[in-house]
């Protein structure tokens, strides 16, 4: 039911044109205002993707930064997912000053000690001691939009 009220709304709205095939078989067919409604809502999700990537980034960077302000060189970051995909690519563009290794969720953790840890899980068994990404990120976030911090991107 549902589904052929929405199919309804469509064609109305002059986005698809049905197409009967015989008794039992349609076939929708994207209108040229369908496709550029598609094109539009496509754009504005890679937007939004770009934008919170950026967003991310700079708030992992922002944390990156006060560690090595603090005199920090060694990291490790445990977990695995995007968040640990963008810690790396973020080390990896901070040259050889700064060393960081991968440990994989699971395994047994061993931390060295001027290492800082940085546990990207969202499971909460991460290493006793290090920060946790996500909490920290979004404790980040939440101040950048109070204006504790300038604004991000």
């Amino acid at each position: 039911g549902m589904v052929n009220l929405v199919l309804r709304r469509l064609v109305t709205t002059g986005s698809i044109k049905i197409v009967n095939l015989d008794r039992r078989k349609m076939k929708y067919l994207l209108t040229p205002k369908g496709l550029a409604e598609k094109y539009a809502r496509s754009y504005h999700y890679l937007l939004r993707t770009i934008r919170t990537y950026k967003t991310y980034t700079t708030l992992m960077e922002r944390l990156i930064d006060r560690e090595i302000a603090k005199g920090h060189r060694k990291f490790m970051i445990h977990g695995g997912g995007d968040v640990t995909d963008l810690l790396a690519f973020i080390f990896h563009r901070k040259g050889d000053k700064i060393q960081y290794r991968l440990a994989e969720p699971g395994g047994a953790v061993t931390r060295e000690p001027d290492e800082v840890v940085l546990h990207c899980g969202m499971d909460g068994h991460g290493p006793a001691e290090g920060i946790s990404m996500l909490e920290a990120i979004l404790e980040e976030h939440e101040r950048s939009k109070k204006g504790d911090i300038d604004e991000l991107v």
